[in-house]
């Protein structure tokens, strides 16, 4: 049985964290990945999203 791990993360500056995920060996993908989210792929069980900061006003 194949298990994935999904893992979303809020962060202050989508560019910087893409760019520090990339750093490490991961991949964007474009596909589930907009201005605001972007999704990084590691391997084919391990999907990490990337959201910018969550309004808590609302």
């Amino acid at each position: 049985m194949v298990k994935q791990i999904f893992i979303n993360l809020a962060v202050n500056d989508v560019g910087k964290s893409m760019d520090f995920y990339m750093a490490k060996g991961f991949a964007n993908n474009p596909h589930f990945s907009d201005d605001n989210t972007k999704c990084m792929l590691y391997n084919s069980n391990s999907i990490w999203y990337d959201q910018g900061p969550i309004d808590e006003s609302s």
